[in-house]
């Protein structure tokens, strides 16, 4: 039985030239790796949107590290004018104001952009959360 087996599938191949041979001998590895690289590009999208995240993460982050510095640059200020009321302990209060306004506002026009064009989920909830606060 073993032998008819080997027998049926030498066939195929005694009956082909040989250039032919050589012709499939070199395409079934170019086939392969195709078929290898078809597979790495599927499943890099779902890496790709991954890394996307977590890059909107890290600038998120960032951005709510400056409004933290800015809140207590605020409160320092007035922790200093409080106990002496002298408008130079006022200073970090200012500066923390100006700074707040404007770490805040990325916060506020990206929500609203990712809100509208859908690139968020929950977007438009963080939007009308804002609009509520008078954001």
């Amino acid at each position: 039985m073993v032998a008819k087996l080997k027998q049926f599938a030498a066939l195929p191949a005694q009956n082909l030239h040989v250039s032919t041979k050589g012709v499939l001998a070199g395409a079934v590895p170019v086939l392969f790796l195709l078929l290898i690289g078809a597979v790495a590009i599927v499943t890099m999208a779902p890496v790709q949107r991954t890394q996307n995240w977590v890059d909107h993460t890290d600038i998120v982050i960032t951005q709510a590290g400056d409004v933290m510095r800015a809140a207590v640059d605020l409160e320092t200020g007035v922790c200093g004018y409080l106990p002496s009321p002298i408008p130079p302990f006022l200073a970090p209060f200012h500066s923390g104001d100006a700074r707040l306004h404007g770490a805040v506002g990325p916060f506020d026009g990206g929500l609203r952009q990712y809100g509208k064009s859908g690139k968020t989920r929950g977007g438009p909830d963080h939007s009308a959360r804002m609009e509520d606060q008078g954001g």
